[in-house]
């Protein structure tokens, strides 16, 4: 188990506009501010965790406020000192509402110089970006993801790294978990509200909360932040190069018109979902092919999501065969390796829950089986996957 981080929440300031954010060391952010002209920084709430720190500040702030809001009048810097001294009074009244009135304390934060904080190169953070872009990951599962690929950095860089990324608007982050409403959580992972269980964090040390509706894909908790990386562009509306399926079986007059349908559906991005219905082993798999070529053409990603993890082991194989200059990765409960990544991937539903708009097309097979049916968690995994 990872020691649970600590977060302080802080406000910076010059005379064209102020900063209302948070940070594990507010001293790399002052660093990065200060390239950007803020001059003056005043941690307001210190030692929280991610849960209580992230709802903070969006009690008290806008995105536009995270990201800083400029002051254009006459008398700029007193506009901006202004506005400060007002989100420290809100911070006090929103912390008193949640018990956590003796966590804010106020305290410059000064750099003087003496602190340079490493800066990783543009070209090491678009390498880490690329190698995590499309996931939904805890701080662990980034740390075996990145080592997975052979990228390799100490825990104390690594949370450095994200934040600047964080800072740059390059990835979202969340806790674990949410409050919605008095002594109310849901998951962030999983999307739900109603397995959230209090346990005594040996982590953070508090009282805390962990997720039972997702527990089986690892722990969900409250003072763990959970970071989402989308997954790039949207394919080319074009085609780029020739993607043609390899079909070892002659499809029916009914088939081909299930593919062209499908092809059709591709070429009409204003449609959102298509319904492929037909009796057990009527070639549905093959069906789809077309569908699946026409996104390769203009560089798409496509995720096959299977509730059951025989089916994927079927599908797996019989997807390679179609595209064999295309790599098909498999991913299921017991895949050695859960970080791979390739252009086709074949995976159980549960396995989408690691994914953030990641796919140009998501393929659910058999759609109306146990447990996808059923389950808000699973549904909201997939829909989460595909890119925007």
């Amino acid at each position: 188990m990872i020691a649970c981080q600590k977060y302080t929440i802080y406000a910076a300031w010059h005379d064209r506009g102020y900063v209302i954010n948070y940070s594990h060391d507010p001293l790399l952010d002052l660093v990065y501010l200060n390239d950007r002209g803020y001059e003056k920084m005043l941690a307001l709430g210190v030692s929280l965790t991610i849960g209580q720190a992230y709802h903070l500040v969006k009690e008290i702030s806008t995105d536009q406020e995270n990201q800083g809001v400029p002051q254009t009048s006459c008398k700029p810097y007193r506009n901006s000192f202004s506005a400060v001294a007002k989100k420290k009074r809100a911070l006090r009244k929103a912390a008193a509402r949640i018990n956590l009135a003796g966590k804010i304390q106020e305290r410059p934060v000064i750099d003087g110089g003496k602190n340079k904080k490493y800066f990783p190169s543009t070209a090491d953070m678009d390498r880490i970006e690329g190698a995590l872009a499309g996931r939904m990951l805890f701080l662990p599962e980034i740390d075996r993801s990145l080592r997975s690929k052979g990228i390799k950095i100490q825990n104390d860089d690594l949370e450095d790294v994200l934040q600047l990324l964080f800072l740059r608007r390059k990835l979202s982050r969340l806790p674990g978990f949410q409050i919605f409403g008095k002594g109310k959580f849901r998951c962030s992972r999983c999307g739900q509200d109603n397995e959230i269980t209090p346990i005594q964090c040996a982590s953070c040390g508090e009282v805390c909360y962990h997720c039972e509706t997702c527990l089986s894909m690892g722990e969900s908790r409250f003072c763990q932040p959970l970071y989402a990386f989308p997954g790039g562009r949207a394919a080319r509306k074009l085609p780029f190069r020739d993607v043609e399926p390899v079909l070892h079986m002659e499809l029916s007059e009914a088939q081909r018109d299930a593919s062209a349908a499908l092809r059709q559906f591709i070429l009409q991005p204003e449609q959102r979902e298509k319904l492929v219905w037909a009796v057990c082993g009527a070639g549905k798999t093959e069906v789809v092919f077309r569908a699946i070529a026409e996104v390769l053409s203009r560089g798409g990603r496509i995720l096959f999501a299977i509730p059951r993890k025989g089916a994927v082991q079927e599908v797996g194989p019989r997807l390679d065969r179609a595209f064999p200059q295309f790599s098909v990765v498999v991913l299921h409960g017991t895949s050695s390796d859960k970080f791979k990544d390739s252009q086709i991937i074949v995976a159980t539903t549960h396995q989408a829950i690691r994914f953030y708009s990641a796919f140009d097309l998501i393929i659910i097979d058999e759609v109306d089986a146990y447990p996808f049916k059923d389950s808000a968690m699973l549904q909201t995994s997939v829909r989460r996957a595909l890119k925007k």
